[in-house]
């Protein structure tokens, strides 16, 4: 219980991204009129509680591996991934009137910002060279969704 406890503290973030793209996945069946305004404040929303959560979760200067050594955390890999969220969210707050013109694409933008925000905390941790290219796909994916 320890080792489950200490995983979900030290990649609260990408928990946070990953819920957040199944709800938007389930969100995007709503009514297109007022989804757009949804997918914007619900992703602005878990970008500033992934955000927050690197300020309660990863403090310590140890070093943390996980998942066979693939991901390492420590307080370093916060500060860089705080930057990538903070990146991300600028991001997301500049392209609204983007948004806004395509109502219909609103799910998708919004996904596809999350995975490449997703991939690029994964490769922050990234310790070896199959968690690298794993997480190099996703931030690619996101970017290849969003051009």
């Amino acid at each position: 219980m320890e080792k489950f406890v200490s995983i979900i503290n030290m990649f609260a973030p990408e928990i946070i991204l990953a819920i957040t793209i199944t709800v938007n996945c389930l969100l995007a069946f709503i009514p297109k009129d007022i989804s757009y305004k949804i997918f914007k404040w619900f992703t602005a929303i878990s970008l500033t509680i992934a955000t927050l959560s690197l300020f309660v979760t990863q403090t310590e200067m140890n070093y943390h591996y996980f998942f066979g050594n693939a991901f390492v955390t420590n307080i370093y890999t916060a500060f860089v991934k705080f930057i990538i969220l903070m990146c991300f969210f600028l991001i997301m707050m500049y392209s609204r009137t983007s948004i806004k013109l395509q109502k219909d694409n609103a799910p998708y933008y919004c996904n596809a910002l999350i995975v490449a925000t997703l991939g690029a905390l994964l490769l922050v941790s990234a310790n070896n060279l199959i968690s690298v290219f794993i997480s190099l796909l996703f931030t690619t994916l996101g970017g290849v969704l969003i051009a």
